[in-house]
């Protein structure tokens, strides 16, 4: 039997939202950012309507991504 994959959204949590931190994961990873400019908000602008539905529901968005790839370690 094959199992059905469901992905969760937003949308399937805000009603319980209201003044919880809520955890907000997205790929921010623009091109141009390490250099200081952002060539394309693509990424960004998508992200915008999920963040809003946070905020809209009464939640505390905490928003975090990574910026580049990794270079090694730096104490």
């Amino acid at each position: 039997m094959e199992r059905e994959l469901r992905y969760l959204k937003t949308s399937d949590f805000l009603n319980h939202l209201n003044a919880r931190i809520t955890l907000v994961n997205n790929d921010f990873n623009v091109p141009g950012a390490e250099e200081g400019r952002i060539d394309d908000d693509f990424r960004i602008v998508q992200a915008v309507p999920g963040i809003l539905e946070v905020l809209d529901a009464g939640g505390i968005p905490l928003l975090t991504t990574h910026l580049g790839r990794p270079r090694g370690y730096n104490p």
